[in-house]
């Protein structure tokens, strides 16, 4: 039960960025105020917490950190 919460949370978050991101793209009319790869707070929000949490799973499995690209 645990493991298939372990797959399925993340695959869940990223479908949800990917949603939002999309969404976003769609209502977006022309060049924003702030040039930002993020079209909305949401997205930001979104992909803050999904590459975090990717971050947290790559440590507790291999005892280090990812390396910084």
């Amino acid at each position: 039960m645990a493991k298939n919460l372990c797959h399925g949370l993340p695959a869940g978050l990223v479908t949800l960025a990917l949603a939002v991101g999309f969404a976003a793209n769609s209502r977006a009319g022309g060049a924003g105020y702030f040039d930002t790869p993020f079209q909305s707070e949401s997205q930001f929000i979104v992909e803050a917490i999904v590459s975090d949490l990717a971050e947290q799973m790559y440590f507790a499995r291999n005892g280090q950190l990812p390396e910084k690209k």
